[in-house]
Formats: structure tokens, C-alpha cells, sequence
């Protein structure tokens, strides 16, 4: 029973914790983007009182294929990945947003540490250096 209880804790944690990384909120957002352009697109047809031109039922194609992509590559994450995998997918998020971070730090940085001299002054440290 205890053994349950940790294994289920353990899988919470996991989906949790694949819930925060970068791709499944990438993934999560295209689909509620592609949900409700596919909402509005089929609201404004009968407004437009005439029939889908090709262009617009090829657009419909294409989202729907992106909705169904997203969905796919959710499933794929939590239900066929194996934990190696998602674990992976862990690790790659974290030194991502390390990364990130870094470049962050570097930017906030680098416009005080760096004092304009001028040439001549740039010269003659130069020179003192030699």
C-alpha cells in the first residue's frame, strides 16, 4: 500500500513538473490559439454570407492539422515517451532556463561594467600594458 502511494506521489510529481517545462506550454498554447482561431474562423463564415473560398478552407486544413500535431506531441510526452525520455526533456528545460538566465544576467551587466573611454585613453592603456 505504502509502495502505491509513493509510486503514484512520484508519477504526480513527474507529470507536474512536465507540466512547467517550455514545450508543453509551447504546445498547450498553440493548441488553445489554434482552438479558438477554428472558433472565430467558423463564426465569421455565415457572417460572410458566401461559400469558403479555397484559400480559406486550405487555412482551416492547415490549423487543424497544426491543433492535431499539438495533440499528438502532448499524448507523445505523457503517454508514450518512456521516463528516460521525459526525464530528458526535464534536464533540457532546466539548462534552458539556466541559459536564459545567464543571458539575463549578462545583459543587466554588461551596460554598467562597460565605461566608453576614449582612443587616446584606449592607447595609452595600451601602452602601459606593454
Amino acid at each position: 500500500m505504502a509502495l502505491c502511494h509513493l509510486t503514484a506521489t512520484v508519477k504526480g510529481f513527474l507529470i507536474r513538473r512536465l507540466l512547467r517545462t517550455e514545450k508543453v506550454k509551447h504546445l498547450r498554447q498553440t493548441v488553445q490559439d489554434t482552438q479558438e482561431f477554428i472558433r472565430s474562423f467558423s463564426s465569421d463564415a455565415p457572417q460572410r454570407n458566401a461559400s469558403l473560398s479555397e484559400q480559406d478552407l486550405s487555412l482551416r486544413e492547415r490549423v487543424r492539422a497544426q491543433l492535431r500535431a499539438a495533440l499528438f506531441d502532448i499524448h507523445d510526452i505523457f503517454f508514450t515517451m518512456t521516463l528516460e525520455e521525459r526525464l530528458s526533456l526535464l534536464q533540457q528545460d532546466r539548462e534552458l532556463r539556466t541559459e536564459r538566465k545567464l543571458r539575463e544576467m549578462e545583459k543587466a551587466k554588461s551596460p554598467k561594467d562597460k565605461v566608453i573611454l576614449s582612443a587616446a585613453t584606449q592607447k595609452s592603456l595600451d601602452r602601459k600594458k606593454r
